[in-house]
């Protein structure tokens, strides 16, 4: 400040070398200032660039954060849908080999059938190649009861082959309806077989001798056949219930 102001001082009062000196030092002073003027805004930009630097790192650590918190949520939503849908594809496969087995057993049962029906067909042919007079099922039938009847035992026996005439003719006698209920109803032979019987009117009581069976088995068999037939009990007899039941299919 004391040069500052020895320089700032009135110049006539000054000699001319005195004037030249502290022109020089008020150059040299000014060059000082400009040079401490010009570090202080390089330290300040030193110190913005650092800032920027700064805040660049940290925006860049949490975008690479941020993204590969992403990927990872991303590939375990693939992996999961991956697995989704090998399972879909395994369940897909499952099914379609099941259906093709099914496919393949249900052809099986066709050919069953038919060759079921084949068999029916030409033994039913054979059972009507076959004379009445020869063999009269309900007779034998009717004749063992009156065995049973009066000795409690028959030397006669009712034969597959029997009841398989004992159907035929009730078959016949009812235009093939006994065939078409024992297919929609799912009817067993031996229900069919009870089927023929009652509207036979052989008396229920005595039936169980025709199966050597105990006395309650016709009647269990029957009632099974009614259930099967969707018939309700009541107070009319067994074969007025089958005979109301043939009119109303009809």
């Amino acid at each position: 400040m004391e040069d500052l102001a020895r320089i700032t001082a009135p110049v006539k009062e000054q000699s001319e070398e005195t004037v030249r000196s502290r022109m020089s030092l008020l150059g040299k002073w000014k060059q000082q200032q400009e040079e401490l003027e010009r570090q202080t805004r390089y330290k300040h930009l030193s110190y913005v660039a650092l800032i920027c630097l700064f805040v660049c790192l940290v925006i860049g650590c949490v975008w690479f954060f941020r993204k590969s918190r992403y990927h990872k949520k991303t590939e375990k939503q693939y992996a999961t849908l991956k697995d989704e849908m090998q399972g879909f594809v395994n369940k897909h496969a499952q099914l379609v080999n099941r259906l093709s087995q099914q496919n393949g057993q249900l052809q099986e049962q066709e050919a069953l059938l038919g060759q079921k029906e084949e068999e029916i067909r030409m033994l039913k042919q054979r059972l009507d190649n076959l004379s009445s007079d020869k063999i009269d099922v309900l007779n034998k039938v009717k004749r063992i009861i009156a065995d049973f009847r009066c000795k409690e035992s028959s030397e006669m026996k009712m034969e597959d082959s029997d009841w398989l005439l004992l159907q035929h003719e009730m078959d016949k006698r009812l235009d093939g309806v006994l065939t078409r209920i024992q297919k929609q109803y799912r009817l067993s032979d031996m229900e069919v077989c009870f089927f023929c019987l009652i509207l036979a009117d052989i008396p229920t009581s005595y039936q169980y001798c025709l199966f050597d069976r105990s006395t309650n088995y016709p009647y269990k068999k029957i009632k099974s056949l009614l259930e099967k037939l969707g018939i309700d009990r009541g107070s009319s007899s067994y074969k007025e219930k089958l005979q109301s039941f043939i009119a109303n299919l009809e």
